[in-house]
């Protein structure tokens, strides 16, 4: 199945865009990512900011999928269905 195919369900288990950001990096980069997924969603937005969204919901792989889920489609899902997706760029990213 391509990624492309894939669709973000709409039920009251992954509704659409139910992540703001999908965060992808590499397992040696897990401390790093841990660190910027609690910054990230520690963030508070302005008052004077016109958004009805006062924090970001970010997935983490290691944080957001249990073990029963199936891990590779759980991914592409949430991928899909996440409005933005940060990479984090590392030497070992880079491997």
């Amino acid at each position: 199945m391509k990624l492309t195919e894939l669709k973000p369900e709409a039920d009251s288990q992954h509704p659409a865009h139910a992540f703001d950001i999908f965060l992808s990096y590499s397992r040696k980069d897990k401390d790093f990512a841990a660190k910027l997924e609690n910054a990230l969603e520690s963030y508070k937005f302005p008052k004077g900011l016109k958004s009805g969204k006062r924090n970001l919901n970010v997935f983490r792989d290691e944080s957001d999928i249990q073990a029963a889920e199936d891990y590779h489609r759980t991914i592409e899902q949430h991928l899909v269905g996440s409005t933005k997706l940060v990479v984090v760029c590392s030497p070992d990213a880079r491997k």
